[in-house]
């Protein structure tokens, strides 16, 4: 039986674990979210398991884990009820839209009346819960509620980083003609009198046609961009290279400056605080 997560805790106490409340405040199953470490990774091989057909999604879980099959191929747009955001085609707006909608801001749209949470990826998950109770799968409830946990915890952090004056956002986005994303913003809290620290936009796509890629995008406030990109394929490295002048214009034409751009062969270490460095690149 997967556990009731659904009112299990409250955003208040999201928010007083948030302000250093003590653990006796808060729910039992707020305390276990907060003892755990998302696992990004282990999102990631779901969503792309759901889009995949149930022969590929069973020969990539025997593969990353040994564990039993997750019976779930073809079933990603069905849960979030409409079609995916492309890739190809990705607009500022559609980009919006796929982070509103990556489960990050539930219960907040939820507070604040909106209807329109069908394709929330949250809701999806927890839809297919409830459904897995009347048709248990082995493997695959276990698989899907720690995709939650990871949602949850995430959310959680949010509301730390809010509460300290930090940005910290953590999602992924899955496509409709590619692998998942892994996206992170973050700027620090601002000291005073000094200048606000850039919006640092870590980016991980470990499923594309072009290999696992890293990418890492500093902001800062006078619009100076500063790119670090790391491929383990060296001709995506250096078709990066070459495309230089047209990512420098791209970025002139949007108002922004490109002051530095660093292309690395190879995935970036650990030590280097790159969302999913720490990751397996497969």
């Amino acid at each position: 039986m997967p556990r009731e997560a659904p009112g299990a805790y409250t955003l208040g106490q999201a928010f007083a674990a948030a302000q250093g409340a003590s653990g006796s405040a808060a729910s039992p199953e707020l305390a276990r979210l907060m003892q755990q470490t998302p696992a990004w990774a282990g999102l990631i091989r779901l969503l792309n398991g759901l889009a995949q057909s149930g022969e590929a999604l069973a020969d990539s879980a025997a593969e990353s884990s040994g564990s039993a099959s997750l019976p779930l191929g073809g079933r990603l747009i069905e849960l979030l009820g409409g079609p995916l955001p492309r890739m190809s085609s990705l607009t500022p707006a559609a980009l919006q839209q796929a982070m509103m909608q990556s489960g990050l801001g539930t219960e907040a749209a939820l507070l604040a009346g909106s209807m329109g949470l069908d394709q929330d990826l949250k809701v999806a998950l927890r839809r297919w819960l409830r459904q897995a109770v009347a048709t248990p799968t082995l493997g695959a409830e276990s698989t899907v509620s720690r995709a939650l946990d990871t949602l949850e915890r995430s959310q959680i952090d949010n509301l730390t980083a809010q509460m300290q004056g930090q940005v910290l956002l953590a999602m992924v986005i899955p496509f409709g003609d590619a692998g998942p994303v892994a996206l992170r913003i973050v700027q620090e809290r601002s000291r005073p009198g000094d200048e606000p620290p850039p919006f640092v936009v870590d980016v991980h796509s470990a499923h594309s046609g072009l290999g696992p890629l890293w990418l890492r995008t500093q902001v800062s406030r006078e619009q100076r961009v500063a790119i670090t990109m790391w491929a383990l394929r060296e001709d995506v490295a250096l078709q990066a290279r070459e495309q230089s002048q047209n990512l420098r214009r791209t970025l002139h034409d949007s108002g922004l400056v490109l002051g530095a751009l660093e292309i690395i062969s190879g995935a970036p270490d650990a030590g280097d605080g790159v969302f999913m460095a720490d990751q397996p690149a497969s």
